[in-house]
């Protein structure tokens, strides 16, 4: 079954390649209808290989059939996209080579880093409290984590847009990038944190049981603080589009060193809370350290990503959540209240936002780009 497998790790190291083309050329849309196109036909084929009861190997066979189809694929779309590059392994320069692999191992460094940080603190907590405590904090953290993942998303076609505008030249673009990235990342994260904050507790007991609640404070925390961590991605997106990830290695060095530090410290004295104070403080410095690097190199303002992109959001979150609070508290509802009110806080929050005219003439042109229904919306904006 390993050997079969091969097949796998080949075409994913090839789809790497031409997915970093399709990335590139910001072609977003043709690379998530791929990645999609590829999970539906592995589950497909694995569906249908399993109820044939080939087992284990009935889904190391649709891995390795999805994997080749989404190759192939791949290869004729890229062919599409640069009709005039020829593939040949052959014509190979060893100066390029050089200048990938250095680059590819700074950029991989930070990545590194990342896994450590988020492994530390769970070697601590087996180590001076119990493995139990490892269980309640991983439950937590991993809740954190994929809402960070969710709002990556917004960040990802940021390195290649900075990559281009950088060869162009174009600085005041590339600096407007930087704006409203920021922007979209807060009108969509800042009300997630809120609200995933204000229901943690009640999600927490609905989820594992009233004997866990002790999870909801991490969770609440760990949301806020990995928000504020992924604050510094646009800045690390743009310069990592420009080619210089120094700034990202010395902030992955100190937020490693920090998080050692602290959670070693804080753990052995507090336990579990311990962890969560360790993690928080390595992630807000980290992420400070970063963003006061970035601001130093590029001269951008600060205090006008504050402006725009942060403050409105913030203030129509807790407007919101203050309303939503004051008709019926958390603590009392079911799963479906808890999505009905998720629902009447997103839509106090969005009518805050379009009443405060966050949206300038820009964004709502982009918005109705995807979603011409929108333009309703923007005449309530235009009202206001």
């Amino acid at each position: 079954m390993f050997r079969i497998f091969q097949v796998v790790i080949a075409a994913n190291i090839l789809n790497q390649l031409f997915g970093s083309v399709q990335g590139g050329l910001q072609r977003l849309d043709l690379m998530h209808v791929l990645g999609t196109g590829g999970i539906i036909m592995y589950n497909a084929f694995a569906a249908v290989l399993l109820l044939k009861g080939d087992g284990l190997r009935g889904l190391v066979h649709a891995y390795v059939l999805a994997s080749i189809i989404l190759t192939i694929a791949n290869y004729i779309l890229v062919r599409k996209l640069l009709p005039s590059i020829k593939l040949n392994p052959f014509e190979f320069s060893k100066s390029e080579a050089r200048k990938m692999f250095g680059y590819s191992l700074r950029l991989y460094f930070t990545q590194a880093a990342v896994a450590v940080h988020n492994q530390v603190e769970k070697f601590l907590l087996a180590t001076f409290v119990s493995v139990a405590a490892v269980g309640w904090y991983d439950i937590a953290s991993d809740v954190a984590l994929k809402i960070r993942g969710v709002l990556i998303l917004i960040l990802t076609p940021v390195t290649a847009a900075a990559s281009e505008l950088d060869a162009l030249g174009d600085e005041m673009r590339l600096q407007e990038l930087y704006y409203r990235a920021h922007k979209y990342l807060a009108v969509a994260g800042i009300p997630t944190v809120f609200y995933g904050a204000a229901v943690s507790s009640r999600f927490v007991e609905l989820w594992l049981g009233p004997n866990m609640k002790m999870i909801a404070w991490p969770l609440s925390v760990l949301l806020a603080v990995n928000f504020f961590n992924l604050a510094s991605g646009p800045g690390f997106s743009i310069l990592t589009g420009r080619g210089n990830l120094t700034p990202g290695i010395q902030s992955a060095i100190l937020g490693v060193a920090s998080n050692i530090v602290l959670s070693t410290v804080l753990i052995y004295k507090f336990g579990f809370a311990g962890a969560v104070m360790g993690t928080a403080g390595a992630l807000i410095l980290g992420a400070g350290f970063y963003i006061i690097v970035f601001h130093r190199i590029t001269h951008y303002s600060l205090f006008r990503v504050v402006r725009e992109a942060y403050l409105k959001p913030i203030l129509c979150s807790a407007i919101s959540l203050a309303a939503v609070r004051a008709v019926h508290p958390f603590s009392g509802l079911s799963w479906f209240g808890l999505v009905g009110m998720g629902a009447a806080f997103g839509s106090l929050f969005m009518l805050g936002i379009l009443l405060s005219a966050f949206f300038d003439a820009y964004d709502w042109n982009r918005i109705e780009r995807l979603l011409p229904i929108m333009r309703y919306a923007r005449r309530t904006s235009s009202v206001a």
